[in-house]
């Protein structure tokens, strides 16, 4: 076998089998040879690679290692580290390609609530749980009783329990590197066998923290339908169970929780989940009121809610506390 290159030299060298043999070397330097595999597609180069590409190939092609959609997937790790992005072994190749690809203009809104429903809604869809994921990411950020707190809501398709849990450790993940580090969330995963159990109100304790004074949080809810509800009481930042739990079907459901100044100065942030143990909507309103046990206030702290639409949640288990699933919550990283 000759090289290529042998026609263009005088026509009584082309005639040497030597020099067309000697050439050979040259052309799979510069060239590469024509009957080299792949030759075209860009590809990884490494030392061991039996047919790497002449460095004219290398060079018309090299705008593809900078493109997301055409590089190698092993290149996809090097060109996320040109855009400060981390990417997670978890994550589709798809995905991949496409947070690289969308990440630089989403630098300019980082922080804010538009940036993190872009990410999420990329995420979906790259993914490939969603084909058009617009409806299927919430959030919420008018708490103004709790500043500096807000919910997401995924809705996600498939029952599938693995796919279920991995789903919320990614989705967890992009919302600890993507939020402002100042604030807190909860995180709600909806799929068509797990639905929200109930409504969360979040509130925060107001007063001044005394010391060696115990304050005391009122819970009332109105239940003018007498349906069987749960109400729970819980610390934002606790993944425990409830502090306390009151079950029943009375017109107003109440919850008194005294708590000590050291858990306050600890953990200020709270929430209620309001829980339709029946088979219907319901409407149901209520308030939280703080205080202080034997000290009196002119005017203590009281927030008021109100939740036009209490769906039914989905109780696995006998009695009323049975396994429950449906919402999913994290505190700050």
């Amino acid at each position: 076998m000759n090289s290529s290159y042998q026609q263009y030299l005088p026509a009584i060298l082309q005639r040497d089998d030597f020099l067309g043999e000697f050439l050979l070397a040259f052309e799979r330097i510069l060239s590469g040879l024509p009957n080299d595999q792949d030759a075209g597609l860009p590809r990884v180069i490494n030392q061991d690679d039996p047919h790497p590409p002449g460095l004219e190939e290398i060079i018309e092609q090299v705008y593809s290692y900078f493109d997301p959609q055409q590089t190698p997937e092993e290149f996809l790790p090097w060109l996320a580290s040109w855009v400060a992005l981390s990417l997670r072994a978890d994550w589709t190749t798809d995905t991949k390609r496409q947070l690289i690809q969308e990440i630089v203009p989403l630098y300019r809104q980082r922080g804010t609530k538009q940036a993190l429903e872009t990410i999420l809604k990329i995420y979906l869809k790259s993914s490939g749980l969603f084909p058009e994921p617009d409806r299927k990411v919430k959030i919420y950020d008018n708490f103004p009783q709790v500043p500096n707190y807000f919910q997401v809501e995924l809705t996600l398709p498939n029952k599938d329990q693995d796919l279920y849990w991995r789903q919320v450790r990614i989705a967890k993940a992009i919302i600890d590197l993507e939020k402002p580090a100042h604030t807190y969330y909860a995180l709600n995963i909806l799929t068509p066998t797990m639905r929200l159990t109930g409504t969360s109100i979040p509130f925060a304790w107001e007063l001044p923290v005394l010391t060696d004074v115990n304050g005391v949080i009122e819970v009332r809810v109105n239940n003018p339908q007498n349906s069987r509800l749960r109400v729970s009481l819980k610390t934002i930042s606790s993944r425990t169970e409830p502090l306390t739990v009151i079950v029943g079907t009375n017109p107003e459901l109440s919850i008194v929780y005294e708590v000590g100044s050291e858990q306050l100065n600890s953990n200020k942030n709270w929430y209620i989940l309001v829980e339709n143990l029946s088979n219907n909507p319901i409407a149901v309103s209520g308030r939280v009121t703080c205080k202080y046990q034997a000290r009196q206030l002119e005017n203590p702290p009281e927030i008021p809610f109100n939740i036009t639409a209490l769906e039914p949640g989905l109780r696995i288990g006998r009695g009323d506390n049975g396994t429950r699933l449906g919402t999913v919550r994290s505190g700050s990283a």
